[in-house]
């Protein structure tokens, strides 16, 4: 028999929020989708799905259902919270601030808990948003990366956070692997087969970003059922590591979750034509140093006038070799200025009117997304992957193509910066690790 329909849809909902609960994202939207075209423009079941589309990356989607729910009830209080997280704190348009109005009419608290009237608490960061709290948790950092940092500092506000940062003892990464409830490394690599092997009985919580999967000795070597979640970069590194590492990674819980860029860091858009061009990033063969020096060589024939500006440092002999002697055959050397590392990458690309990546393989690369942050134009080789990532007509497949990409009718410096607003914003990918590791350390079967 039948279920009623009302009956069946709130079944639905309450399936889709225990799966949500448990990390099950995909599943728990096939739910609400389900709900929806039972009873379709619910706001509850909208809201819901709105919030797993959120934790699954899906931005454009969560802000859609966000608007379907408010128009159907346009005093839905949670859709209409969730949507002014959603919605960037520039507010160029004033779109925030009338739904912040509109929120001061429904409930005064929450507008100031949102930053309304005298508050100062900015939405990603309000400690009563993330699901974990009182928990230990030990973040695993042995590339010493700045974003396991970040992390840091967003979970230290509702829980106890500790970093293990470059290379330590076996009994060092012992001791804090005993204290902490929850292990989140952010590599899948040497670090996570050691504790994976010593410390099965932990929950653990991996990123795989990119070069894990190119090292064929090291996913092998995981010990795959103590990890409770494997989060990949980007939805082409999941696909790949899938089909080569399939018989580990079968059984292994999976999310993707981008990179992302804390905007607040990258306030102007300093984007604008020009004949500056960066590359930032480390210099091995990996990076596609020898299309990079072809294609600048086709630009400087369009226009002379270019300059390549380095960010970076050499990684290995062999590779600087043959930079500094081709740069002279070529008769370049004048027209390339090297930088060494660069730290402070805001203040770089704020002379630079266009950033080149000119890779064989990518997962998410940081180095894009600030520049697209600063509203400068990318100019992507065309690796598996970037055109899922980037805009079409930033990616190139052949070097007859780059040359007009540098066209200054073309450049569109707001639609850049917009695009990380929309995709790779940490007020996107904070929320969902939170529901993640969340999932992870309510699961009771660990």
């Amino acid at each position: 028999m039948n279920l009623h329909p009302c009956k069946e849809q709130s079944e639905l909902i309450s399936a889709g929020e225990k799966a949500f609960q448990q990390g099950e994202f995909d599943l728990a939207r096939d739910y609400f989708r389900q709900a929806d075209s039972i009873l379709p423009n619910s706001p509850e079941t909208l809201n819901n799905l709105a919030v797993v589309e959120q934790a699954l990356g899906n931005r454009k989607k969560a802000l859609d259902c966000l608007h379907r729910a408010l128009e159907a009830d346009k005093n839905h209080i949670d859709a209409l919270i969730n949507l002014i997280q959603m919605l960037p704190r520039e507010d160029k348009g004033g779109i925030r601030t009338r739904y912040m109005e509109k929120l001061k009419k429904l409930s005064l608290e929450e507008y100031q808990t949102l930053g309304g009237g005298d508050a100062t608490i900015d939405p990603p960061s309000r400690q009563n948003q993330l699901r974990t709290k009182g928990a230990k948790i030990l973040i695993l950092n042995p590339m010493e990366n700045r974003f396991a940092h970040r992390y840091g500092d967003y979970f230290r506000q509702t829980n106890d956070v500790r970093i293990l940062s470059g290379k330590t003892t076996d009994i060092e990464v012992d001791r804090q692997v005993e204290w902490a409830d929850l292990i989140w490394s952010m590599w899948a690599n040497e670090l996570l087969i050691y504790v994976t092997n010593h410390h099965p009985d932990k929950k653990i919580v991996s990123h795989l970003r990119s070069y894990e999967m190119l090292h064929t000795d090291f996913l092998p070597r995981v010990h795959w059922p103590a990890v409770d979640r494997l989060i990949f970069v980007a939805d082409h590194v999941r696909r790949i590591s899938n089909i080569f590492y399939r018989d580990h990674l079968k059984d292994v819980p999976q999310s993707t979750v981008v990179n992302s860029i804390p905007l607040a860091n990258y306030p102007e858009i300093t984007g604008r034509p020009g004949k500056n061009i960066a590359y930032v990033g480390y210099l091995n063969p990996k990076k596609g140093i020898e299309l990079l020096l072809q294609a600048f060589q086709t630009i400087l024939k369009t226009d002379p006038c270019f300059r390549l500006h380095v960010a970076g440092s050499f990684q290995e002999i062999r590779t600087e070799v043959y930079v500094r002697h081709i740069l002279q055959a070529m008769d370049l050397t004048e027209r390339v200025t090297f930088h060494g590392w660069v730290e402070d990458i805001p203040s770089f690309l704020r002379d630079m009117n266009y950033v080149i990546s000119t890779s064989q393989w990518e997962g998410c690369p940081n180095n894009i997304l600030e520049a697209m942050a600063c509203g400068i134009r990318p100019i992507i080789h065309n690796w598996m992957g970037a055109r899922e990532l980037f805009p079409e007509e930033c990616v190139f497949s052949s070097l007859e193509e780059v040359p007009a990409m540098l066209d200054p009718s073309a450049y569109r410096a707001e639609r850049y910066r917009t695009w990380i607003e929309e995709r790779f914003n940490t007020a996107d990918t904070y929320p969902a690790f939170d529901a993640i590791l969340a999932s992870v350390l309510e699961d009771s079967h660990r």
